[in-house]
């Protein structure tokens, strides 16, 4: 019975989630128009070729990513910027035991200059 009862909940939402009219903006696209990108000093910085071993450099390339496990599956975490903060001198061995990365919503991302200041609620272009 709970089964059942569950599978119908299930399809219900579904189908109730499944609507035949398109999005208010299906037909918007940038088109051919829209020209090249923009350059923009404040891009996001990601090296795949360069050194990101050490503090400088760490947030070269997205953090966490599985391209940072090491052949173990274990986290790489050489060159983690750490001011010496003795939590982290201590967490940053146990990080390494573990097996692949926590399972969360999170990125960390290094800008190669400062973002401009938004407000809340305020749309930008991506």
């Amino acid at each position: 019975m709970r089964n059942w009862l569950h599978a119908a909940l299930s399809i219900s939402a579904l189908m109730f989630g499944c609507d035949g009219d398109p999005a208010p903006d299906a037909a918007v696209d940038a088109g051919p128009d829209a020209g090249p990108p923009v350059a923009s000093s404040s891009a996001v910085r990601f090296s795949l070729d360069g050194d990101v071993d050490t503090q400088e450099t760490f947030f070269s390339f997205p953090f966490p990513s599985d391209l940072r496990l090491s052949p173990d599956g274990t986290p790489d975490l050489t060159g983690y910027p750490n001011p010496r903060v003795a939590i982290v001198d201590n967490l940053l061995p146990l990080a390494q035991d573990r097996p692949g990365w926590p399972v969360i919503p999170v990125g960390l991302f290094r800008f190669g200059a400062p973002l401009s200041p938004q407000t809340p609620g305020e749309h930008f272009a991506a």
